[in-house]
């Protein structure tokens, strides 16, 4: 049988429903306007256990303009309960659909209906004159947080074990401080990042975020990793 990006589609779905278990929660369709279409989160799943929470759903985009690096909040409600998680940062074409995932805090309790907050994404649309794409990405570009610490630069480390090592670093301070920033670079544990440089938040966790350099030159810009939340600074509205 030849695999068409819909049988994919399908067969994923199938793969995933095949994993909900009674903590498995279906939830109405959720819809959010992004300025030029809508997005739609359809088929909506949580799938919950002690220690951990899982949620998937189908992105649906209702518009004639595909969006890279969408980032959007995930609202569910239960009676008077409201909990607001972030899903993992996605790509979508023109009416085109995907699966999308995230994880959900640990415990989240059964919805009865969930919202969608949008946060950026970056709009482009074939034939598009090339001042309008230009102003898209430097709007998309000044929405993003920067990283912003003590020292001139900032270190983007490889692994969280390299973050956490950072953190501690920069708490240390001083002399010494400075001292273990320069052996986590001699290292290899990750790149020095000059503070002020604009970053997309690629996944979250409980305390580290995996960041993806979203400005400066063309080698600046392949650098990825981990980072303490406490050095991402939210950009200015």
């Amino acid at each position: 049988m030849t695999v068409t990006s819909g049988n994919l589609l399908s067969l994923c779905l199938l793969a995933f429903l095949s994993e909900c278990t009674a903590n498995c929660q279906a939830i109405p369709e959720a819809r959010v306007f992004m300025g030029s279409g809508v997005i739609a989160l359809t088929e909506q799943k949580v799938v919950s256990s002690q220690n951990s929470c899982r949620y998937s759903a189908v992105a649906e985009n209702r518009s004639s303009f595909d969006f890279a690096f969408v980032d959007l909040d995930v609202e569910v409600r239960s009676g008077q309960a409201r909990t607001v998680f972030p899903i993992e940062t996605f790509d979508i074409l023109a009416n085109g659909r995907r699966i999308v995932t995230g994880a959900c805090p640990t415990g989240l309790k059964a919805s009865d209906r969930t919202a969608l907050r949008f946060v950026r994404a970056l709009r482009t649309k074939v034939g598009e004159p090339e001042s309008e794409s230009m102003k898209s990405l430097y709007l998309y570009i000044q929405s993003l947080p920067k990283i912003e610490g003590p020292y001139q630069s900032l270190l983007v480390s490889d692994d969280l074990k390299c973050a956490r090592d950072y953190k501690s670093a920069v708490e240390e301070g001083g002399l010494t401080g400075r001292k273990r920033f320069q052996e986590l670079l001699l290292y290899g544990c990750g790149k020095a990042v000059p503070g002020g440089t604009r970053v997309r938040v690629a996944r979250t966790g409980a305390e580290y975020v995996r960041v993806e350099v979203a400005e400066g030159d063309e080698g600046l810009r392949k650098v990825k990793g981990w980072i303490h939340r406490d050095f991402v600074i939210t950009a200015s509205p």
